[in-house]
C-alpha cells in the first residue's frame, strides 16, 4: 500500500473508501469553482462600481464650469477628490481579495491533486491531475482578474494627481477674488 503524499494532509484523514474519496474530491472540486465564482462577482462588482464613480467624476467636473458660489466650489473640490480616493482604494481591496482567492484556489488545488494522486495509486484510476494543464494557454484567462485592480489603481491615482491640481487652481482663483 502506497503512503499518502504529505500534501494529502489538507484534506483531512485518507480516504477510507472509493467512494468517500469521490466525495472528497468533488467537495474540493466545488471549493475551488467557489473560488472562480467569487473572483467573477468581484471583478464584476468593481467594473459596475467604477462606471457609476467615473459617471460621478464627469459629472462634478462639469458642474465646475461656470459660476459658482465659494461654498458650492468648496463641495465639489471635496467630492472632486474624494471620488478617485473611494475608486482607489476600491481597487486594492479587490486586487487583495482576488490574490487570497488564487492562493486559496492553488492551496485546494494542490490537495485536490494530492488525493487524486493517492486514489490512482489505491484503486488503479487513470491519473490526470490539474498541474497536467496548466500552459499559457490556460493562465491568460487568469489575466483580467489579476490585472485589471492594478490599472483602475493607477487610473484613479492619475485622477487623484488631475483632480489636486484643478482644486489648487480653483481656490486659487477664489482667493483673489
Amino acid at each position: 500500500m502506497p503512503a499518502p503524499l504529505a500534501s494529502l494532509e489538507i484534506t483531512g484523514k485518507k480516504p477510507t473508501s472509493e467512494e468517500s474519496g469521490s466525495r472528497r474530491l468533488l467537495r474540493l472540486d466545488s471549493r475551488i469553482r467557489n473560488q472562480f465564482d467569487l473572483i467573477t462577482s468581484r471583478t464584476g462588482w468593481l467594473l459596475t462600481s467604477h462606471a457609476f464613480l467615473f459617471t460621478a467624476v464627469a459629472a462634478t467636473l462639469n458642474g465646475m464650469v461656470g459660476t459658482a458660489s465659494a461654498s458650492q466650489m468648496t463641495m465639489r473640490a471635496a467630492i472632486l477628490l474624494l471620488l478617485p480616493v473611494i475608486g482607489a482604494v476600491s481597487s486594492f481591496l479587490v486586487q487583495r481579495s482576488v490574490t487570497a482567492a488564487y492562493a486559496i484556489v492553488e492551496d485546494v488545488k494542490k490537495a485536490r491533486d494530492a488525493l487524486l494522486d493517492y486514489m490512482c495509486q489505491m484503486y488503479g484510476y487513470e491519473c490526470t491531475n490539474s498541474r497536467m494543464f496548466a500552459n499559457a494557454h490556460f493562465t491568460w484567462g487568469d489575466l483580467p482578474p489579476k490585472v485589471f485592480p492594478v490599472m483602475m489603481l493607477i487610473v484613479w491615482s492619475f485622477l487623484f494627481i488631475l483632480a489636486c491640481t484643478i482644486v489648487f487652481n480653483d481656490f486659487r482663483i477664489i482667493l483673489r477674488m
